[in-house]
Order: C-alpha cells, then sequence, then structure tokens
C-alpha cells in the first residue's frame, strides 16, 4: 500500500487558499497560485513573465514567483499607471 505524499511545508501550514511564509524566508507561488492571486489565466500569466518582465525564480522546468516580487512588480506597475 502506499502511502501518501505529505508536502515538505517546513513546520509552515499551507493551503491553496492561503499561503503563510516563514518570515525569514521568501515565500515562492506556482503559477496556479499567481493565477489565483491575480484573478488571470495561465496563459496571461506566462504572457506577463515573458512579455511584461514579471520576474521568476526557475528549478529546471519549475517556475516560481516570489511573493515579494510579485508585491514589488505590482506596485512599480501601480505606480507607472499600468494597472489600469
Amino acid at each position: 500500500m502506499r502511502r501518501k505524499k505529505q508536502p515538505l511545508t517546513g513546520g509552515v501550514l499551507m493551503s491553496n487558499q492561503n499561503v503563510q511564509c516563514i518570515e525569514s524566508a521568501a515565500c515562492l507561488l506556482t503559477i496556479p497560485q499567481v493565477c489565483q492571486i491575480l484573478g488571470l489565466g495561465r496563459t496571461k500569466v506566462y504572457y506577463l513573465i515573458k512579455g511584461e518582465g514579471l520576474p521568476v525564480v526557475r528549478f529546471g522546468r519549475a517556475v516560481r514567483v516570489s511573493a515579494d516580487s510579485l508585491e514589488r512588480w505590482l506596485q512599480e506597475r501601480e505606480q507607472r499607471g499600468l494597472l489600469a
């Protein structure tokens, strides 16, 4: 009988609805989490990465977005008036 894989969370409670980060470490979001946060589809988020400079961290084929970088990127766009 196979055991279910338990997520490696380092003692941090994680769910699809709410991601809580360790204070001293940057929280890395998956593309589906970024989609949910921004209320956008997967294709649009990948467009923002490739065409609009949304910063990412790559681990092989895995793509992650730092929560801090996402917040800074959104603030920069808001200041330049690109969110309208």
